[in-house]
């Protein structure tokens, strides 16, 4: 009689597992679909804030401009100042989470490289903005 009671807890306890592992089953079998757009998502905010940055500084291209600076020389000094900024935060970022996340897993550091190359793209979208927009209307100061 002791065999037949602990089957019955065994029965019982393989249902209530049952009950609880198929959810979590579907809940992970839904990140791994949703997670190439989480990606995606994590490029797209790169690009948007760099490209927000960086019209942000569109007084000061304009300004560069009208002191005699070419195109060329502007967009090098407008991407390049962003980019010095992601290639030291990012990293620093990494960095300072390592020792707290010892067990860092790759995914993490793939979608920081990928977080890195949307800054760049928006660096560089968002610096031949700046030089499309190139209007005096900047410089006025408005009350």
């Amino acid at each position: 009689e002791n065999g037949a009671d602990s089957y019955l807890r065994l029965i019982v306890w393989d249902k209530e597992l049952s009950e609880v592992v198929e959810p979590m089953e579907r809940v992970v079998s839904l990140f791994e679909v949703l997670y190439p757009f989480i990606i995606l998502i994590v490029v797209v905010i790169g690009m948007g804030f760099q490209i927000l940055m960086l019209m942000r500084r569109k007084k000061e291209a304009t300004l560069m401009r009208l002191l005699g600076s070419g195109k060329t020389e502007v967009w090098q000094i407008m991407f390049t100042g962003h980019l010095l900024l992601c290639i030291l935060g990012i990293p620093t970022g990494i960095a300072i989470l390592l020792p707290i996340y010892k067990n860092m897993e790759m995914n993490v550091i793939l979608a920081t490289g990928l977080y890195f190359l949307g800054n760049v793209a928006g660096g560089i979208i968002g610096s031949f903005l700046i030089l499309k927009s190139f209007k005096l209307e900047l410089l006025q100061e408005s009350e």
